[in-house]
C-alpha cells in the first residue's frame, strides 16, 4: 500500500519557534499541518518544573514502572490542550529499539500529579498493569554445550556439598568451571559451578564488552531456568547434553 500522510497534523509550540518547525516539515505535509502556539485562547501547556512535587511523583512513578515491568519509562515533559479536552503525560515508556508511548491517559495523569497517597498507587497499579501488558522483552538465546558425565557430576556435588569437599578435594573460592555463551553484538553469559566455604553451588553472569551488567541467584542445579534481563532484552542460555 502506498504512504498516505495524515489528513492533519496539529503541534503545538511557542511561537518563536514555529518558523524553525515550518522548515522541517516536508512540502506535501505543510499545508495540512496547523501550528497552535502555546499561548493561544483555548490551549495551554504546562511544564512540571523539576523538584515541584507533581514532577517527583511523575518521577517515582517512572522508576516503579521501570522497576516492576522491565520497561525503560522516564519524564519528558507534559501539556494539556484544554480546547480539544485532552492531556498527554511525559511519562514515555520506550523499549531499546523499540516504539515510544505514552503510559498514562488523562484520569491516571491527575491521579499520579494531584491525587492523594491512596490515589496515586492506585493509578500507578493500573498502569503497571497496563504496560505489562504491552511490553514483551525481546528475547536472545544461546546455547552451551556441556559433556553428560559433567552435568552430572556437577549436580550431584551441588546435592552433597559435604561429600563434594571431603573426596574431589574442593577448595573453597573456586571456580570448578565455566561455560560461555555468546549472544552477539559484546554480550557474553558465563554459566558458572563455584564453590564457598561449605556449599557448591552455579549461576549466569552477563557481560557486556567484558563489564559484567547482570547476575542470576545462586543455584544448587544445572537443571535451573538460564534467563536474564538487560537494557530491555532478556538473554537466555539453553543447556545441550552430549
Amino acid at each position: 500500500m502506498a504512504y498516505q500522510p495524515p489528513k492533519r497534523i496539529r503541534i503545538m509550540a511557542p511561537a518563536e519557534e514555529q518558523a524553525a518547525i515550518k522548515e522541517n516539515i516536508a512540502d506535501e505535509l505543510l499545508s495540512k499541518t496547523e501550528l497552535i502556539p502555546i499561548n493561544k485562547p483555548g490551549g495551554s501547556i504546562h511544564v512540571y518544573t523539576p523538584g515541584s512535587p507533581e514532577h517527583e511523583r511523575l518521577r517515582a512513578a517512572a522508576a516503579a514502572i521501570t522497576a516492576l515491568t522491565g520497561c525503560p519509562t522516564q519524564v519528558i515533559d507534559c501539556w494539556n490542550d484544554y480546547g480539544a479536552r485532552m492531556m498527554w503525560t511525559t511519562i514515555s515508556c520506550r523499549p531499546k529499539g523499540g516504539t515510544s508511548w505514552q503510559a498514562l491517559n488523562g484520569p491516571e495523569h491527575a491521579q499520579i500529579t494531584k491525587g492523594s497517597d491512596d490515589d496515586f498507587l492506585y493509578a500507578l497499579r493500573t498502569v503497571i498493569q497496563s504496560v505489562k501488558e504491552l511490553y514483551r522483552p525481546a528475547t536472545r538465546q544461546a546455547t552451551v554445550v556441556i559433556p553428560a558425565k559433567h552435568y552430572d557430576m556437577y549436580n550431584a556435588l551441588m546435592q552433597d556439598a559435604a561429600k563434594a569437599f571431603e573426596e574431589n578435594q574442593i577448595s573453597p573460592g573456586e571456580t570448578l568451571e565455566s561455560w560461555t555463551a555468546n549472544f552477539g553484538s559484546h554480550i557474553e553469559g558465563d554459566l558458572k559451578v563455584c564453590s564457598s566455604d561449605d556449599d557448591v553451588w552455579c549461576e549466569l553472569v552477563l557481560f557486556d564488552e567484558g563489564c559484567e551488567v547482570a547476575c542470576s541467584e545462586v543455584m544448587d542445579s544445572l537443571d535451573s531456568e538460564w534467563k536474564l534481563e538487560y537494557n530491555g532484552i532478556i538473554y537466555e542460555v539453553k543447556i545441550r547434553k552430549e
